[in-house]
């Protein structure tokens, strides 16, 4: 294995912990901090935007609300490029804009090499604080989200599938109860005003961290990070989240249906969250 290809492993984990640390101890939880980790000798940058909120902030009734407008930002278009027009423009960069959600944060992300820095950093700013919201890209990504609930996680997902069965009773009546695509029935009912409504809530300074690792030239995070503080300067409060209920023995759940496959899975509840010492190290020994 390479020394760039090394890097490229260690260093997006490494910046991925920092990010993660530094989304939970902010002192001031309403403004923008950035994370950085610069490797001068590597010719690849690594961008990563932290948004303090998941899936567990979707409204009752409109859940996976968040991960559609989310997908909108990172593979639909911005006010100046079609979805199109960016793919046609990410193409010979070999670049692209990734997005995954957790129950409490999103991640945004990408990797380019240093001669096509200024370029697509330009696509990527505007694609999250300018995005397009067409209807085309909401019609597309809506039925992306729809198909995978209603198709591929219980039919081509055994494993993940059973994951989600025993989520939905560890945390049932709780913001954490429901899969980061939602449901059926709650997607098939969103628009695309409730997608823009939810990301002038939550997409704005005081939720975001910036990161940025590898070999970029002197002064760029600050300007990642000045481009983002031009978002409205506001934050959404951290959610006060109802105890969990705890199971009384032994508690089984069994999901019926039509395939030769056979998974099991097995949960118990912990009292530790993010905002414990030991978090950090049961996250790493659980990896």
């Amino acid at each position: 294995m390479s020394q760039i290809q090394f890097f490229k492993i260690t260093g997006v984990f490494f910046l991925g912990l920092l990010l993660l640390f530094s989304s939970c101890v902010k002192e001031k939880p309403n403004e923008l901090s950035t994370v950085t980790l610069h490797v001068p000798d590597n010719p690849m940058i690594h961008l990563r935007i932290i948004l303090d909120v998941g899936s567990a902030y979707d409204p009752e009734g409109k859940e996976g609300l968040g991960a559609l407008t989310f997908s909108m930002l990172a593979d639909g278009g911005s006010q100046v490029l079609s979805y199109k027009e960016i793919t046609d423009k990410f193409y010979p960069m070999a670049a692209s804009v990734g997005m995954s959600m957790d129950k409490e944060m999103t991640s945004f992300y990408g990797t380019i090499h240093k001669d096509n820095l200024d370029a697509y950093c330009a696509i990527f700013k505007d694609m999250l604080i300018n995005p397009g919201f067409r209807e085309e890209d909401f019609i597309r990504l809506k039925t992306n989200q729809l198909n995978f609930l209603d198709k591929t996680l219980v039919n081509n997902m055994d494993e993940q599938f059973g994951k989600e069965i025993l989520n939905l009773k560890m945390y049932a009546g709780h913001p954490y109860g429901h899969h980061e695509y939602g449901t059926v029935e709650s997607v098939k009912g969103l628009t695309l005003d409730d997608v823009k409504a939810y990301y002038k809530e939550h997409f704005v300074s005081g939720n975001i961290t910036v990161g940025v690792a590898g070999g970029y030239p002197d002064g760029f995070p600050d300007k990642v990070a000045e481009d983002f503080r031009t978002l409205p300067d506001d934050y959404t409060p951290a959610l006060i989240l109802p105890p969990q209920v705890i199971p009384e023995g032994l508690e089984i759940v069994m999901a019926e249906k039509n395939t030769p496959a056979t998974a099991i899975s097995l949960g118990f509840p912990l009292p530790i969250t993010r905002a414990d010492d030991d978090f950090f190290a049961l996250w790493i020994a659980g990896s």
